[in-house]
C-alpha cells in the first residue's frame, strides 16, 4: 500500500515545477469545506485528463481532496518539500 506522501509526490512535483506549491497550498488551506466540491470535479473530470496523467494519480487526488485532514496534510507537505 502507497502511503499518503507517495501518492502525492507526482501532484506536488508538477506543482514546484511551476512554481505552484505554496500558492496551491495556501488555497487547500483556505478554501475549507470547498476541497470536497473540488474533488468531485476532479472526479467528474478524470475522462477528460486522462490523457496527462495516469488514472490512479487523479483518484489519489480526488481523495485527498475529499478528506479535509487529507488536504490539511498535503498542504504542509507541499509547504515542506522540496521537490525537483
Amino acid at each position: 500500500m502507497q502511503t499518503p506522501g507517495n501518492r502525492w509526490e507526482p501532484w506536488a512535483r508538477f506543482l514546484h515545477r511551476f512554481e505552484m506549491g505554496r500558492p496551491t497550498a495556501y488555497l487547500l488551506e483556505a478554501a475549507g469545506p470547498l476541497t470536497i466540491l473540488f474533488a468531485q470535479l476532479v472526479s467528474l473530470g478524470q475522462p477528460l485528463f486522462s490523457g496527462s496523467k495516469n488514472q490512479a494519480d487523479w483518484e489519489a487526488l480526488a481523495d485527498m481532496l475529499e478528506d479535509p485532514a487529507q488536504a490539511k496534510a498535503f498542504a504542509e507537505y507541499l509547504k515542506k518539500e522540496r521537490i525537483s
